[in-house]
């Protein structure tokens, strides 16, 4: 919604410059706060993206872990160690 409002005020402001000077500056400052915007939004999906990477990385070594940690406890590995 933020969005639809703010593209209503910049129209409204375009509508109300008094020269070309002022539309170029209007459109300037809406471009370079949706430059803004934009950037900050990317910079805190990449954030997101490094969390879920560190975690999904985590998850499956500590699951790797535990597989091994079963592993052992297999008939079959104690028979193994045994013949060993």
């Amino acid at each position: 919604m933020s969005d639809f409002r703010g593209g209503a005020h910049f129209l409204t402001k375009l509508a109300s410059a008094k020269s070309p000077g002022d539309l170029i500056q209007i459109q300037t400052d809406y471009a370079q706060a949706a430059f803004e915007a934009t950037l900050a939004r990317s910079n805190k999906i990449r954030v997101l993206l490094g969390e879920l990477s560190r975690d999904t990385i985590a998850s499956v070594t500590a699951g790797a872990e535990q597989a091994k940690v079963e592993a052992k406890t297999l008939p079959v590995a104690k028979k193994l160690e045994a013949a060993e």
